[in-house]
């Protein structure tokens, strides 16, 4: 397989530097048919005999009037320079040659023959260094000239490919937002359709749990009934979990949501989560308050919901005997909830991701703990929707402790 991609690699190369080298004969006749049709070369070829013609003819009319002509290969000049101008350098070539044959022939003596010896010769050589020094800066007011129009055809081409780049790239976002609202909206449909049977399954479940337990089933000894039962209902209460997540999300990504700001006491709100996690879990967990309450218009509930979450995640992802801290404070304009671990760190290069949907580090995926990495991606969009932010810091040293930061005077959504 190398030895055959090596020579589609070669191939590829060698195929594509002709093409390179081929670039600028392609614009030069591309920038020929540019031209107008008299400007063209082979008009300039036939024009030049008229034209050398016309510049013999300007001394014989000079002689003939009895006008002293000093400047006998001024008009073969001026034809020279007027041909390499409008018609390149190659009509003007031509024009050098029959400028210096007329003049040898009609001007240099002896007049009526070509030149014979090296002392003529002499003579022609201002007269054709002339000729050629108008043709070498013709020439590269041309070649300029030519360069100017390569770049500018080639930012033509670069323009026209970022054009076509563009709508291409414009296109694939607007489909992929296509997609995205028809993934929200799938979301939010299937978390409402399937909330009501989850909630009518967990209900008979309970239901048949207190019905066993009205009948005086001896709870040391649960029956097999009993025993499904209660599976059924925390599978169902996980399922539930995982629908009312999706459906907060799909809430929260769509901008759907709305924020009920009320009063809210951060330090009595994050007192009750304690209250509550400690009832679940068994736990010793710790607050620590600032000597004067942290208050600040917000939706108290939501935020609740956040520092739930944290405080969860921090009794599953460490140690039963190990200490868990939430700490409010004031920095400035703004509040600070702090949630403290000592569990597992959380290595750098993923404390980026941690906060997308259903993203899992890979300890926690080879735990024993279950979660749909749903948590944090719902905490991000809650606490941002307030114009705050969260983040997270992990070391072996210090734990991990996670970082909400909330202005005191948030940007209304």
């Amino acid at each position: 397989m190398k030895s055959v991609r090596g020579a589609d690699l070669g191939t590829q190369e060698r195929s594509t530097a002709p093409v390179h080298r081929k670039q600028p004969v392609q614009t030069h006749k591309r920038n020929r048919g540019m031209l107008p049709w008299w400007r063209q070369p082979p008009v300039g070829y036939i024009v030049t005999f008229p034209l050398v013609g016309l510049g013999l003819s300007i001394p014989f009319g000079l002689q003939y009037l009895g006008m002293n002509n000093a400047f006998l290969d001024t008009p073969f000049v001026l034809v020279t320079l007027i041909i390499a101008l409008i018609w390149g350098t190659e009509a003007a070539v031509l024009s050098i040659l029959l400028g210096t044959l007329a003049f040898d022939l009609y001007f240099l003596p002896p007049v009526g023959s070509l030149v014979h010896d090296w002392h003529a010769l002499l003579q022609l050589i201002p007269f054709v260094l002339a000729e050629i020094i108008i043709v070498v800066l013709a020439a590269q007011r041309e070649r300029g000239r030519r360069q100017i129009l390569f770049a500018r055809h080639e930012l033509e081409a670069y323009a026209g490919q970022l054009e076509w780049v563009n709508q291409e790239l414009e296109q694939a976002n607007q489909e992929l937002e296509k997609a995205n609202t028809l993934k929200d909206h799938f979301l939010s449909m299937a978390s409402h359709e399937l909330k009501t049977p989850i909630t009518s399954i967990r209900g008979q479940a309970q239901l048949g749990m207190l019905r066993l337990t009205k009948q005086a089933e001896s709870p040391a000894e649960p029956t097999p009934l009993r025993t499904v039962l209660e599976r059924i209902d925390r599978q169902t209460h996980r399922l539930q979990s995982l629908v009312d997540d999706l459906l907060d999300l799909s809430i929260l990504r769509s901008g759907k949501m709305t924020l009920r700001s009320t009063h809210c006491d951060l330090g009595a709100m994050c007192g009750e989560v304690i209250a509550e996690q400690q009832s679940l879990s068994g736990r010793s967990i710790g607050l620590e308050l600032p000597s004067s309450p942290v208050e600040l218009q917000a939706d108290c509930e939501r935020l609740s919901q956040v520092v739930t979450n944290l405080v969860a995640n921090a009794i599953k992802y460490s140690p039963d005997t190990s200490p868990v801290q939430v700490q409010v404070s004031q920095s400035g304009n703004t509040a600070l909830i702090q949630v403290h671990n000592e569990g597992s760190t959380i290595p750098p290069e993923q404390q980026a991701n941690i906060f997308e949907p259903f993203y899992r580090t890979p300890d926690a995926q080879s735990s024993s703990k279950k979660g749909w990495g749903l948590g944090l991606a719902i905490s991000k969009q809650i606490v941002e929707r307030h114009g705050g932010q969260i983040g997270v810091e992990s070391s072996k040293e210090k734990g991990t402790t996670f970082t909400i930061e909330l202005p005191f005077f948030p940007n209304e959504a």
